[in-house]
């Protein structure tokens, strides 16, 4: 019976040696809590290119085991626009126990506008071959190339043997949910015609630019060069247009300027819009000739 009751006396000590061994550890502590998240700026002026650093600057964590969890904060995610150039973004801290606690932060993106299409040509094309996607790009202050996510919509469509005008929409989505849309006109054109037509060809170097509003745009400068039936005047640094032909012996202007050139349809440089410009030249017969460009005000 003695040894009985020193037995148990033993493993009574020794349990008790184990509770208060593992009593005294910190890390037997239960941590219920995550960190504290402290932020003196609960709204943030980033440029539209901000990194993850940027949007949590002047934030810090703290956790009342692990210390300073600065170094564990993180953007757990980016809400759509609230309005245009402002969304809220989720902040979260973790601490070594995977406790999670989370606050918001309004990020205003300085700089920010909606995503830009680019268009290497005018829409133009011969009766089977149209193929408008292949031309266009477009980009995003905030995700960069966005080229891929372009959708033309279903509202219109193109019969590609018949020559014609034939209005197009195409549109794209930044990931902040914000749209962009550029109307425009596809020509679908039969050569042979064409190759009749005595009147000049205009060719461009883009099909649309950008402006931002409030600016203007020398269109004529997009003019790479006419050509008026064997006569080709081409861009030169000067600005205007040359031609290597005798002119003096043929009698015809040796340059073209912007004044030689007329601008069909109208634009409002200071009013946000897509605007269609059909840029004109005359020959010395009188006949006329013409391309589309698209001037986008943003």
């Amino acid at each position: 019976m003695r040894k009985t009751h020193i037995a148990i006396v033993l493993i009574f000590i020794a349990c008790m040696g184990i509770y208060f061994y593992y009593r005294s550890r910190p890390e037997a502590v239960d941590d219920h809590m995550g960190p504290e998240i402290h932020m003196e700026e609960t709204t943030i002026n980033v440029p539209s290119n901000a990194s993850e650093a940027d949007i949590l600057a002047g934030i810090t964590a703290v956790d009342a085991m692990d210390g300073d969890v600065t170094g564990n904060l993180f953007v757990e995610q980016l809400s759509n626009f609230v309005e245009k150039g402002r969304r809220n973004a989720t902040i979260a801290a973790i601490d070594s126990s995977n406790h999670v606690t989370k606050t918001i932060r309004e990020v205003v993106y300085t700089d920010y506008h909606s995503p830009l299409f680019e268009m290497r040509s005018p829409l133009v094309f011969n009766v089977g071959s149209v193929s408008p996607l292949d031309y266009l790009n477009a980009y995003d202050p905030i995700d960069g190339d966005v080229t891929d996510k372009i959708v033309i919509s279903d509202k219109f469509s193109i019969s590609t043997s018949t020559p014609g005008e034939y209005p197009m929409l195409f549109s794209v989505t930044n990931s902040a949910g914000d749209v962009s849309e550029l109307p425009v006109t596809v020509s679908v054109r039969d050569p042979y015609a064409e190759n009749k037509s005595s009147g000049p060809t205009v060719t461009l170097s883009t099909g649309l630019i950008n402006v931002p509003a409030g600016e203007g745009a020398d269109v004529f400068s997009y003019v790479q060069s006419v050509r008026m039936g064997n006569i080709t005047y081409t861009r030169r640094d000067d600005g205007n247009l040359h031609t290597d032909a005798d002119w003096e012996r043929l009698e015809i202007p040796e340059q073209l300027t912007m004044y030689d050139m007329a601008v069909e349809g109208p634009i409002d440089f200071n009013t946000v819009g897509s605007y269609e410009l059909k840029l004109h030249f005359t020959d010395f017969d009188g006949n006329d000739g013409w391309n589309r460009i698209i001037v986008f005000v943003y």
